[in-house]
């Protein structure tokens, strides 16, 4: 199996931690170029896509995000495990290779996964999971709160209440009540299953419905839902090439994610359709990759390296929004774009750190190299200093939330001032020279050029806020001026 290079082995790890983690040499957050602060990654097992839009919150996902109902789940696999992993890690099944199950689970820090990603930048993250196997996870990944419970009322619970004390960068919640609820009576065409579904759809709504109502979350959280497989008619979801099982929803809805958009024509992909498997598919493994791409995290090489789904109408890549469509360039300032050109020679900034071009990650790997925030891997420039980063990441934060750059204040308000304008005092007059020993005569002084008094301008301050009489206060300044002039 294809493991990640750059991950420590345990004997290692110099932060003394049992479990593996990602190289952090490698690991990178631009959040400036992330589209959402939190993101909520919902899992409903064994959900189908076509249970799903007759209920009012999924359709709503639907009509205010992007996604499809014809995504896939994993080609070798439609049980739990293996297509959590290929969620988590962006690898497929056979990539991974945990194919059932009841396989072996012990080299799973071999691989780069969201929650060591997520980590390795210095995010936060929680596991809500209903079931027991999802433990493999917490003992070999970095996870901050794992949660274990089989109702979905105490994992919604658990997860509103860690989310309004203390938000998770990224949280995973995963519901199996639509599962079950197939198991128990041996397939999706049941009355158990339609109230299952009719369930989850209830518990999108609550989660909706509390990210709007908490401040520190509205308008800053994403939600990725999906599923690791669907259900047959009468049966279980063992057949692989039942359309019923490997057909599973995808959506994202959030913060610049659009509206009412298919994923598939948005980036320019073919729909499978009825197909079990295309080069165009979009499948459950880009599940963690798209998180860590709305969050701006991004890593060197593997899944996490080539974030090419796109949700908000431009190309995203390496976490950084890459800005290459007409609209976007015409909109943003010249500071925030990448240089344009392809095969051109990269810009330099102050510190000598390189720009990449304007060009797509796939172009770049062509060219033996990789985009890291809008600059190449830093070769030549290990640390750019502080200010540098801050400055930039402050234009593209400023561009992002629609407000003005001020490089003393970062980000300007558009809101008139709240304060009184205060005048910068005048300068200290300069010490006199000590005499000489020998007395000379004075030279006379250059005369003083006039300033002319209709060319003085003072800005006309708020009289809202200005505490004072405005035209006495300009009529001293012009007096002022004009004496110091004579």
């Amino acid at each position: 199996m294809a493991a990640i290079s750059g991950c420590h082995a345990k004997e290692d790890n110099k932060n003394g931690c049992d479990k593996c983690l990602v190289d952090p040499m490698k690991a990178h957050w631009n959040p400036a170029a992330a589209k959402a602060k939190y993101v909520v990654h919902v899992v409903a097992d064994g959900l189908r896509p076509d249970h799903m839009l007759d209920y009012p919150n999924f359709a709503y996902l639907k009509s205010h995000g992007v996604g499809t109902g014809n995504a896939r789940n994993q080609l070798l696999s439609s049980q739990t495990l293996p297509n959590h992993i290929s969620m988590f890690t962006g690898l497929s099944v056979s990539e991974h290779g945990h194919i059932e199950d009841g396989d072996s689970k012990e080299k799973l820090t071999s691989f780069v996964n969201i929650f060591d990603l997520v980590k390795a930048v210095g995010g936060t993250n929680a596991f809500y999971g209903a079931k027991e196997k999802f433990e493999t996870f917490q003992k070999q990944w970095q996870i901050d709160n794992y949660v274990f419970t089989k109702w979905a009322h105490r994992v919604m619970n658990n997860w509103q209440d860690d989310m309004t004390t203390n938000p998770y960068t990224y949280s995973f919640v995963h519901f199996r009540e639509t599962d079950r609820a197939g198991h128990l009576s041996t397939g999706a065409n049941s009355t158990e299953y339609a109230q299952a579904v009719q369930q989850m759809d209830e518990y999108i709504g609550q989660m909706l419905d509390f990210i709007e109502k908490t401040p520190a979350l509205n308008g800053k959280t994403a939600i990725v839902l999906t599923s690791d497989h669907g259900f047959e008619q009468y049966g279980n979801h063992n057949d692989l090439d039942d359309p019923l099982n490997y057909k599973i929803p995808f959506y994202i809805f959030g913060p610049h994610v659009l509206e009412n958009e298919d994923i598939y024509e948005l980036n320019n992909l073919e729909d499978p359709g009825d197909e079990r498997i295309t080069p165009s598919c979009i499948s459950n493994a880009n599940a963690g990759v798209l998180a860590a791409s709305l969050l701006g995290i991004s890593y060197d090489e593997g899944p996490f390296s080539n974030h090419y789904l796109s949700v908000t109408g431009v190309t995203d890549s390496s976490s950084a929004v890459a800005l290459n469509n007409e609209a976007a360039i015409n909109q943003a300032p010249t500071e925030l774009l990448p240089p344009s050109g392809v095969g051109g020679t990269p810009a330099a900034d102050p510190d000598n750190c390189v720009y990449c071009p304007n060009e797509s990650n796939e172009q770049m790997k062509l060219k033996g190299r990789t985009c890291e925030s809008w600059r190449l891997v830093p070769e030549k420039c290990l640390s750019p200093s502080s200010q540098w980063i801050e400055e930039q990441t402050c234009k593209r934060s400023c561009y992002f939330h629609d407000n003005p750059y001020d490089s003393a204040i970062c980000c300007r308000s558009t809101e008139p001032p709240t304060a009184p304008i205060l005048l910068a005092p005048e300068p200290e007059p300069a010490e006199p020279e000590p005499a000489s020993e020998m007395p000379t005569s004075p030279e006379p002084p250059a005369p003083e050029t006039p300033v002319p008094v209709e060319n003085v301008t003072v800005s006309d301050p708020d009289p809202n806020t200005w505490p004072i009489d405005t035209p006495t206060l300009v009529s001293q300044i012009l007096a002022e001026q004009a004496s110091a002039a004579f």
